[in-house]
């Protein structure tokens, strides 16, 4: 379900047709939704780690790694330019939702998600599974069976990220209210206005239907008043949006515990 080149995971396959349980439609999952959140690409990552421990195959880190470097192509990154780039602009992660003020309540926690299982990917081995990958007798190549090496040159290559993370944690950070409330349109600092021609400014590929949020939610201003930020836009700021925060914050710790950002 990679988007081609881009090498980000879709939403996944939808019923062609279906309109309810009257009308089914086709019956089948066989319209890939080419749609892409960032808490698809973050739940592959943590798979492809279990699916390492469960098998010593290489392959999946090595999936795993390639999928990270997507999502930073896809935020931008390294660049600063402020056009949308797929999942992000300017290196921040950004859902396509972000800019229009539209995102639901599921749309707000995406970008948490991700981190969260960025950092899972990432994080060290526990006492039990390395017990558990002591244990096992056989493994499916000769090239897989020193796990330790391979799961330390793993981490080397996560130490890479650590810049990016702690960009993504500024940018999470600068949204914060008088209250220190995080915003859910990272990297805009609270109360700054920006050209108009980034706001709405996200396109979605073709092929793709964000059908998880709200077109029309960033039209309704909190509490009927008019907001006093972009971030204060359609939901605003709720218990999702600091969800985010914490879970890039939560990263940034884990990469400075792993000495890659001192």
């Amino acid at each position: 379900m990679t988007q081609g080149t881009a090498g980000l995971y879709g939403d996944g396959f939808h019923i062609s047709g279906w309109r309810g349980k009257t009308d089914p439609g086709t019956g089948k999952c066989d319209d890939l939704n080419h749609m892409v959140y960032t808490y698809n690409q973050g739940v592959v990552l943590s798979g492809l780690r279990g699916l390492w421990l469960a098998t010593g195959s290489q392959d999946y880190l090595r999936d795993g790694h390639e999928l990270v470097h997507a999502v930073l192509r896809a935020t931008g990154w390294p660049q600063t330019s402020k056009r949308w780039a797929g999942l992000g602009r300017a290196g921040v992660l950004e859902e396509a939702c972000d800019s229009h003020g539209s995102c639901s309540q599921d749309g707000q926690t995406f970008k948490g998600i991700f981190f969260h299982h960025l950092a899972e990917f990432c994080r060290p081995l526990r006492p039990q599974e390395e017990r558990f990958l002591g244990g096992q007798t056989q493994r499916p190549a000769v090239d897989d069976k020193d796990w330790a090496r391979v799961y330390s040159r793993h981490l080397e290559r996560c130490k890479a990220y650590g810049p990016w993370i702690e960009h993504n944690a500024r940018a999470a950070l600068m949204t914060r209210d008088d209250e220190g409330k995080f915003g859910s349109w990272w990297g805009l600092p609270f109360g700054y206005t920006v050209e108009e021609g980034i706001v709405n400014s996200s396109v979605l590929a073709e092929g793709s239907i964000d059908y998880r949020n709200d077109e029309d939610e960033g039209d309704v201003r909190v509490s009927q008043g008019v907001p006093r930020d972009f971030n204060d836009r359609g939901r605003g700021r709720t218990v999702e949006t600091q969800s985010g925060g914490v879970s890039v914050l939560r990263a940034l710790l884990q990469w400075q515990t792993l000495g890659a950002i001192s």
